[in-house]
């Protein structure tokens, strides 16, 4: 067999008589309409379409979207319905290297995460980094500061980025209140990156976690974005206590003289 085809096939071996549950899982995996479609799209993960029904209502890309930067990145699926949106846009990705294409219909897309063995999916770039680190947040700075490397427009502006996306989850323990305090420590790490990286009038896309915490992180986001939408997508399961943060608008923080300490406290 073909050693690349048989790394990729995985093989499940039942040491008795499947029971009722296992059957129960295994249906309920096949059935699922999002698995199929996964599937069928060649999507790595369902979390395109929770991607997807947020794009629809909430129209986070436009002609105008064209840094990104995907937080918790791997395995990848977000950035695969980024670059499939982006070229119905008519953008190409700076990676092609096309010199044919103008500055103005490239985009850049770079998925931050911490796993190791992560790799881009076709029209990105990845950097292997833990988003609480400020020096992962200098990476990715100076990555969008150098992409007249990579062909992509120049500007002169302090801000570089167009799009936020965070799918971040923390590993979860089994307790739902530490994995969602976990979870909101990500999200305010998302939040402390568009404070200083996304440009104004841009928009933030965060996975949270339902719990105590989550109020008080609305209202952050609140004063950092005209509309802040709260929202869960069809393909999240139903008995998952995830749901996604939408701002719209970042205020312009110069004009509107927004400090980190209004945001994010003392």
């Amino acid at each position: 067999m073909n050693r690349f085809l048989a790394s990729r096939l995985t093989f499940v071996r039942f040491k008795s008589k499947p029971t009722k549950d296992s059957k129960k899982y295994v249906h309920g995996v096949l059935d699922d309409t999002f698995a199929v479609k996964k599937r069928l799209n060649m999507y790595k993960s369902r979390a395109a379409f929770k991607l997807e029904e947020i794009d629809q209502k909430f129209h986070i890309f436009s002609k105008d979207t064209r840094h990104i930067v995907d937080l918790g990145y791997a395995p990848g699926a977000w950035s695969q319905y980024a670059v499939k949106r982006l070229n119905e846009l008519g953008l190409k990705s700076v990676s092609e290297r096309d010199k044919t294409i103008k500055k103005d219909k490239q985009f850049l897309i770079l998925g931050v995460d911490l796993n190791t063995q992560a790799t881009p999916v076709k029209g990105c770039y990845y950097l292997t980094g833990n988003v609480m680190s400020q020096t992962t947040h200098l990476r990715v700075k100076d990555f969008f500061r150098r992409r007249g490397h990579f062909g992509g427009p120049i500007y002169d502006e302090d801000k570089e980025l167009d799009l936020v996306m965070s799918d971040m989850m923390v590993d979860c323990v089994g307790n739902s209140e530490a994995d969602h305090l976990g979870n909101m420590e990500l999200c305010e790490a998302a939040l402390y990156l568009a404070y200083e990286q996304l440009k104004p009038n841009r928009d933030i896309v965060l996975k949270v976690w339902s719990g105590s915490e989550l109020s008080k992180f609305e209202n952050k986001m609140k004063i950092l974005f005209k509309n802040v939408y709260a929202f869960k997508p069809k393909a999240s399961k139903d008995k998952s206590s995830e749901l996604y943060f939408i701002g719209k608008k970042k205020f312009d923080i110069y004009e509107k003289g927004i400090s980190i300490k209004d945001v994010f406290g003392s």
